[in-house]
């Protein structure tokens, strides 16, 4: 150290020691005893932590099943000599069913590393080796005991590390982490794991905190495997550095007074932990896929990865409110959305996710304010779910315990107060963890504000990472200060002032496009209000209705005279055997192209959801059309070989509407059709079809 360096080249006098020498001692000694003392930390955090995750979550449970059916059929495919693929039972006489796992949308990280251990096991123990149903949990063990030793190992800062292992044991404790399925626990400890990897990554690279830190990238990586949207709290915290990084680069020029070399430093660290974050995220698929297709004997080419699939759950997304475009939150409509796109498409096939990926980026992009609506709506019940002031619904698996609250609102106040802190007496280490923390948050909530809002576990995960991790690494960075306060202080708050501008231009530029795509869009509804519907219903086909329903009643209602005063031959208007409440749901006009079937109804506003919900999304009515079918027949009687889709709870406005159903065979031979809304009035497992029990709201006979 340069103290004890100076101090022992001054001597008292000739044949005399050092007077520095007892200092230099004693600043030796005191060092070690801080290094002993900090591993001593170490051991004992990671020997709890270990201890906690054998005695409470594991050993109790050791010989339960995983609770997981396609682990379990996965387990069967391994010990039956399938590896990486699923075996379903079909019952005592029928042999089982066996596909690829990439041929079934899930997510398959504990299947996938089962396989491992059944081929380290055969390695060591011979062919008669068999994987155990339990083994899900065992590697779930290894996992953590892996991830709390990446955190701990001696180079990684001390603070974060036992932050880090305190938010594992908290999540654990009241949810929703467990020994169990990730499905809503995997974005939470990729949250965690990131969080800590932000803390240490501005710190000085020594070969050991590399290899942690690449350890740690790995794992938060590895979390698409068990749940995919894990994958977006790496990919915004690599975004977040690289940005950050160049920030600290604008802040070196143009900021005097300050150690140059040192914010020079930071941001090469910065951009390195984003690319090192980028390189672990990418390079998980094409390992997996090479993994499949040596396993299969496929070429890589022809080798899928194993997918819980994006762009179906984001599609479905954009209905959690009112939209012109038949959206709602319920699987059905997806596969009928997609099957208007594109006819041949199929469900489960490589080409059906991206078809609605498709669409849902046209739709993103032409009208983007309807993205914004559903991110203020989602943002609004997750609040209201993090303060445990909305009623939770079914199929809801996370709960949101008083201890989860605290720490939301903790997050809050933590994040403002360290803000607080940066801007007055910050570093920029301290500000790169500052604004990496909010690329987290950002990462960790967009499951819930992008696709459905219930699924807390990412706001919890990252919300407990917030309120200990990030604070904690904020501390060991300002103790570090290895340059004037001043300066420090003023490259922090450069570096933060670029974070807020660079926000506010993304605001601005996000509004100046909505504006423009809102100005292109009004021209759009002049255009077809004054168009002849059915020549717009020919050349737009089930799209017409995304501008249609869209436009005021008495446009619509003009429209819809058009289409009944038509005798065009592909119009159906002639309605009779009515049935219901008509001032509820009443068909009016009913079009027949080449591939689609095309509806306009009366929808209005005396319709009322069950409360409670009975399942998530707000789907309580199904729309229903069969060809030539009698006129007390629903949608259980025919759920194939007709058309029908879940009807939006929020849709029922008062106003006209316009559905599609791709059109069979049955329906484009039929000389009458019969058409319904049904509310569905309960669950029913016995009803083989739907699974659900529902009643008539109205219907009537449309015939040519």
């Amino acid at each position: 150290m340069p103290v004890a360096d100076s101090a022992v080249t001054v001597h008292s006098g000739p044949g005399k020691a050092p007077i520095g020498a007892p200092y230099a001692v004693a600043v030796a000694v005191d060092d070690r005893v801080r290094r002993s003392l900090d591993y001593a930390v170490r051991a004992a955090a990671f020997a709890a932590f270990v201890w906690f995750l054998w005695s409470v979550p594991y050993a109790p449970h050791r010989h339960d099943p995983f609770g997981d059916a396609d682990t379990e059929a996965a387990v069967r495919a391994i010990n039956a000599g399938y590896p990486f693929q699923l075996m379903y039972l079909n019952g005592e006489h029928d042999a089982p069913t066996i596909r690829p796992m990439s041929a079934v949308y899930g997510d398959y990280g504990i299947p996938i590393a089962a396989a491992f251990v059944a081929r380290a096991g055969r390695w060591l123990r011979g062919p008669s080796f068999q994987v155990a149903p339990t083994v899900g949990r065992e590697i779930l063990l290894s996992l953590f005991v892996i991830t709390a030793a990446a955190m701990l190992v001696p180079g990684m800062p001390l603070l974060a590390g036992v932050a880090g292992i305190l938010a594992l044991r908290a999540l654990f404790e009241w949810g929703p982490m467990t020994l169990g399925p990730a499905q809503h626990w995997g974005v939470a400890y990729a949250a965690v794991v990131t969080a800590v990897f932000l803390g240490s990554v501005v710190r000085p690279w020594t070969a050991l905190r590399a290899c942690a830190l690449a350890a740690l990238a790995a794992l938060a990586a590895a979390t698409q495997l068990v749940r995919q949207e894990g994958s977006i709290v790496p990919t915004a915290a690599a975004i977040g550095l690289v940005v950050i990084a160049a920030l600290a680069f604008l802040a070196r020029r143009s900021t005097r007074d300050v150690d140059r070399s040192g914010l020079r430093r930071v941001a090469l660290r910065a951009a390195a932990g984003g690319l090192l974050l980028f390189a672990a995220n990418a390079a998980v698929q094409p390992i997996e896929r090479w993994t499949f297709s040596r396993a299969w004997g496929t070429s890589y080419a022809n080798t899928s990865a194993a997918a819980h699939g994006s762009g179906w759950p984001l599609y479905l997304g954009l209905g959690y409110v009112s939209n012109p475009f038949n959206i709602a939150w319920r699987d059905p409509i997806g596969q009928v959305h997609a099957q208007l796109i594109n006819p041949n498409v199929r469900y489960g096939s490589a080409d059906f996710q991206n078809t609605l990926l498709g669409e849902y980026v046209r739709i993103v992009i032409e009208r983007p304010w309807l993205l914004i609506r559903n991110v203020a709506a989602k943002a609004v019940r997750l609040h209201r779910l993090a303060m445990r002031q909305s009623d939770m619904v079914p199929g809801m698996a996370i709960w949101q315990r008083p201890a989860h609250t605290r720490f939301y609102v903790a997050a809050w106040g933590v994040l403002l107060g360290c803000l607080g802190l940066l801007a007055w007496r910050g570093t920029p280490e301290a500000a790169v963890v500052w604004c990496g923390s909010i690329a987290l948050l950002a990462g960790a909530t967009a499951g819930a504000l992008i696709v459905f809002p219930d699924y807390v576990g990412g706001l919890q995960g990252a919300t407990v990472a917030l309120a200990l991790v990030m604070p904690a690494s904020i501390a060991g960075a300002l103790a570090d200060r290895n340059e004037p306060r001043a300066a420090s202080a003023a490259a922090s708050r450069r570096i933060l002032a670029g974070w807020l501008a660079l926000a506010a231009a993304g605001g601005v530029a996000a509004a100046v496009f909505v504006g423009v795509q809102r100005w292109r869009y009004s021209g759009i509804e002049h255009a077809a209000a004054a168009a002849d519907p059915l020549d717009g219903i020919e050349a737009r086909q089930f799209r017409y209705a995304h501008v249609f329903n869209d436009l005021p009643v008495p446009q619509q209602g003009r429209l819809v005279a058009r289409l009944t005063s038509s005798r065009d031959p592909r119009v159906a208007r002639v309605i009779d055997l009515r049935r219901g409440d008509l001032d509820l749901f009443r068909p009016e006009a009913l079009v027949r192209s080449d591939a689609q079937l095309h509806l306009i109804a009366w929808m209005g506003r005396s319709f009322r959801a069950p409360f409670p919900a009975l399942y998530q999304g707000a789907t309580h009515a199904i729309f229903f059309i069969c060809g030539e079918c009698a006129p007390e027949s629903t949608v259980d009687d025919f759920p194939f070989d007709s058309g029908w889709t879940f009807i939006n709870d929020l849709e029922w406005r008062g106003r006209y509407r316009m559905f599609s159903v791709p059109l069979n065979a049955k329906l484009k031979a039929a000389r009458f059709f019969h058409v319904a809304a049904e509310r569905v009035v309960a669950l029913d497992s016995s009803i083989q079809s739907t699974g659900l029990r529902s009643a008539l709201l109205a219907g009537a006979r449309v015939s040519y």
